[in-house]
């Protein structure tokens, strides 16, 4: 319907944006003043220490990160020289001194044979490391480990990050290897002793804030704890309890002076301080806002007017619906197998790490066959059948659906038994 005070309003929101943007554009123009904080130095405090440097002393017992972190996920965490029961606590013992007396590694086995749990963390060789039948080697170490052996503690874990130190066992030592790697350099071993268990760890990223960021480190140090300590119970064992750390702190430089900060006005051109300033300023983009309605409002009665249809319009497709329309009518076979075989490939292919190609499927068929075989009989004849489709091979409707059948019970047997 059309409105008599329709023009006139449309030549009053012109004349109103004339008048705003001229009162902007003026104040545009004009200097404002904005506060600014000014630095004064004065004088010597005469409460400050006289010109030169100092130095102050600092003793102290450090922790190790990992005794933070342990408490920040729920463990009661201990620093002692002496052993718990066996079965009580969890044994850490991080990076020991070169000075750790034989007797006391004996000591610490021994606790292990009667049901005790220990990690220990050896950046570098260490007498204890041999003494357990692995000595820590510092060079060409492995760029990454990857998990072989699939452990229920561990199923969330696939990697640990580069490290620079590896184990190397002593010939006649049996250790568990959960993790692998090209240059058979392993960073992790597990053994037991008596009723316990001993897990060895040369990686020195497993105890900083950055190195339990890499890879999968955080995810299986804190799975190996709560696996080994069920009560979530650690002690860290200190061998040298009274042994204490002195650093020396030196501040250099001239005697600190008085600072002194005040604030003043000066003037200034830019928009924010016109803002600030003259408040009409904030009219702007309410008035942009509106003049964009406005012609908005103008602009659509000038289309042409689409004409209203008679009677119940019929619902259009879904996407999903017109897709299967296209398939039924052409009945193309080729591109659902096409489909079905490249979703197979991109699961199973990432399971034994294979790219998703179809040059790759003997390489597969050989993985299935060397893990699995009793798969192969029903594998190789859907593959090929497959395969041959985008060549124009007739595929009925039932053979599609029992090789379907076929690849879908692949899957669930690879997952179950992989």
């Amino acid at each position: 319907m059309n409105d008599r005070f329709e023009i006139p309003k449309g030549y009053f929101i012109l004349v109103l944006a004339l008048f705003i943007f001229t009162m902007w554009g003026v104040n545009l123009f004009s200097l404002s003043d904005i506060e600014v904080t000014e630095t004064v130095t004065g004088q010597r405090d005469p409460g400050m220490a006289p010109s030169g440097g100092g130095v102050s002393t600092v003793t102290f017992k450090p922790r190790p990160f990992l005794s933070f972190y342990l408490q920040e996920i729920g463990f009661r965490v201990e620093i002692d020289d002496n052993l718990p029961l066996p079965g009580e606590a969890l044994l850490v013992l991080v990076a020991p001194p070169d000075r750790l007396p034989a007797q006391q590694s004996r000591r610490i086995v021994d606790w292990v044979g009667r049901g005790g749990n220990l990690v220990v963390f050896l950046p570098r060789p260490h007498p204890v490391g041999a003494y357990l039948g692995a000595t820590v080697e510092t060079r060409q170490g492995p760029i990454y480990e990857q998990l072989s052996m699939r452990l229920p503690y561990i199923e969330e874990v696939r990697s640990l990050s580069e490290s620079g130190n590896w184990a190397n066992v002593s010939p006649g030592m049996a250790f568990l290897r959960p993790f692998a790697n090209d240059l058979a350099r392993p960073t992790v071993l597990t053994t037991f002793r008596g009723e316990g268990q001993i897990v060895l760890v040369t990686n020195p990223d497993f105890l900083t804030p950055d190195g339990l960021g890499r890879a999968d480190n955080l995810v299986y140090l804190t799975r190996l704890f709560e696996h080994l300590s069920p009560h979530r119970r650690a002690s860290f064992f200190d061998p040298e309890p009274n042994v204490l750390y002195r650093a020396r702190v030196r501040s250099s430089g001239a005697a600190p002076t008085r600072t002194i900060t005040r604030k003043k006005k000066v003037p200034h051109l830019s928009l924010w301080s016109l803002i600030k300033a003259n408040p009409i300023s904030w009219a702007l983009p309410q008035l942009a806002f509106a003049l964009c309605l406005y012609f908005y409002s103008r602009g659509r009665r000038f289309a042409r007017p689409l004409p209203l249809p008679e009677g119940e319009a019929e619902p259009l497709p879904t996407f999903i619906q017109g897709m299967g329309r296209l398939l039924r009518e052409r009945d193309d076979r080729a591109f659902l197998a096409r489909r079905i075989l490249d979703e197979f490939l991109a699961v199973v292919g990432r399971r034994f790490g294979l790219a998703p190609e179809r040059e790759r499927i003997p390489d597969l068929l050989d993985r299935v066959k060397a893990e699995a075989p009793a798969l192969l009989p029903r594998l190789e004849p859907a593959l090929r059948d497959l395969q041959r489709t985008e060549t124009g091979f007739p595929l009925a409707d039932a053979r599609l659906l029992a090789h379907l059948n076929s690849l879908d019970f692949v899957r669930k047997e690879l997952r179950i038994h992989g």
